[in-house]
């Protein structure tokens, strides 16, 4: 199928059950960060691959976006338009984690004061000396510059293999490759689509044969780091399904063929958990990457059953949730476990109470111990308790990003009105004087609509505004 005659896939619900996959694997990778704090590991072994998940949609949603500027008929890009298509990539993904950025610095500051003020007692009672509360705080808001320029997982932002935000090396290595792929879908289209698939294929061999896991992310390969190479060959494998899809949207398919592809969709679901689940590192794990290809690629087909079902305003709801919760979720871990132990404390003060022992049992278990210190893994009371803790923060967030947003605007507004009154009053003064005897009425000043710093984006366009992923256009 040619690109001037590629299907345009429009902002509707179409896409909703894409929404819907990225909250799972956000959960995913939630729960595997989880899981290592947890003296017994026995789930996810070998990670979740949900970065994988988000950087071949990255990849779709670019092929995409620049198949539907062919389609329009769009002149070829200069080499100057093609850059400001990719900074303009950078721009809206910052525009959109900035907010809730923000909101994880104010969060991370909070509970690493509360920490120390924790842990002050305990530094006296050993005799060792421990930063003050307001020592804490300050430190951890002048060690975030990493964080908030999206550099962890580079030399400057990880540190020893310790940063205050781990999974943020994601981002980092989705907006550089992103900005690289960007320049070059826009502004060689079709070299870039048949590079796609070799520069996936190859990147990935080189990844597997120079790391010792697909966990691997901040050690050195050549002049990057993994993280970065796994992104530009995952991100390869996004474009090269995108073509998959160009052919396969052409057409219609009748009810055997729709039966057919439900039959693989749910092999390629119930494959890449088996291989996650329980699953140790090993040459095996690369096998999930195909099985992802496929859900995103029956997803955005929405051909079979499952994706009609999974296409509704609650998955677009869930999927307004997956950023705020990758980026928050990681720094609230430590205090759930130091949250569920001061709870078991409290509740056993009070175990002669009904109601104390009947919360103190549900407790028991939670937290990587039971009532007996005994040592056990992630339990499902632990993952739901978890999962409802980071909701809850990532729904904050956004409520307070959306209300930083519209008090900005609203100053912002205010101010150019004040501004465009004294220019109007300005030019008012300046007029030339009336004619002696003349008395002469200035015209009424023309309305101006005034240019606003921060526009609200049309309400489809704010719901693609997510995690490092575009799923929507």
């Amino acid at each position: 199928m040619s690109a001037e005659a590629a299907p345009r896939l429009t902002k509707t619900k179409r896409v909703s059950s894409v929404e819907f996959w990225r909250f799972l694997f956000t959960v995913l990778v939630a729960l595997y960060h989880f899981e290592i704090f947890f003296p017994k590991r026995t789930i996810f072994l070998s990670g979740s691959s949900a970065v994988e998940f988000f950087f071949v949609l990255a990849g779709f949603t670019l092929a995409m976006s620049a198949a539907n500027r062919v389609a329009r008929g769009e002149a070829r890009p200069t080499a100057k338009e093609a850059h400001r298509l990719a900074l303009d990539y950078v721009k809206k993904k910052c525009k959109a984690l900035w907010p809730i950025m923000v909101c994880w610095l104010i969060l991370w500051t909070v509970l690493s004061v509360v920490n120390a003020s924790g842990m002050s007692g305990m530094g006296d009672w050993m005799g060792m000396k421990m930063p003050t509360p307001l020592e804490t705080g300050i430190n951890t808001v002048m060690n975030s510059e990493w964080e908030m320029l999206f550099l962890v997982g580079t030399p400057f932002g990880f540190q020893g293999g310790f940063a205050p935000n781990v999974p943020l090396w994601f981002l980092t290595a989705l907006i550089m490759m992103g900005y690289l792929y960007t320049y070059a879908i826009n502004r060689h289209y079709d070299l870039t689509r048949f590079l796609a698939p070799v520069i996936g294929v190859g990147l990935y061999v080189f990844f597997a044969l120079n790391t010792t896991s697909t966990l691997d992310h901040n050690i050195a390969l050549g002049h990057l780091n993994a993280g970065m190479v796994k992104a530009a060959a995952e991100m390869g494998f996004g474009i090269s399904l995108y073509l998959i899809y160009e052919r396969m949207s052409a057409r219609k398919w009748g009810v055997g063929w729709k039966v057919l592809f439900q039959i693989i969709e749910l092999y390629a679901i119930y494959r890449l958990f088996s291989l996650m689940i329980g699953q140790e590192l090993g040459l095996n794990n690369y096998r999930r990457i195909l099985y992802i290809m496929a859900i995103l690629l029956f997803s955005f087909l929405n051909v079979t059953p499952l994706t009609h079902v999974l296409n509704n305003g609650f998955s677009r709801l869930l999927g307004k949730l997956t950023m705020p919760m990758y980026i928050l979720h990681y720094n609230l871990i430590s205090s759930y476990f130091g949250w569920i132990f001061a709870w078991k404390m409290e509740l056993f003060k009070n175990i002669m109470d009904p109601t104390s022992r009947a919360l103190y049992n549900f407790l028991d278990g939670l937290g990587g111990y039971d009532k007996a210190f005994r040592a056990n893994g992630l339990t499902v009371k632990d993952a739901v308790v978890y999962m409802v803790i980071v909701i809850v923060f990532a729904i904050a967030a956004l409520l307070l990003s959306a209300l930083v947003r519209k008090i900005v605007h609203e100053a912002v507004a205010a101010w150019h009105k004040r501004q465009e009154a004294k220019a109007e009053a300005a030019a008012s003064e300046a007029a030339p004087a009336e004619t002696a005897g003349e008395t002469e009425t200035a015209p009424p000043a023309e309305e101006h609509p005034g240019v606003l710093l921060f526009e609200q984006p049309p309400a489809e366009e704010a719901a693609t505004e997510e995690t490092g992923e575009e799923p929507k256009e």
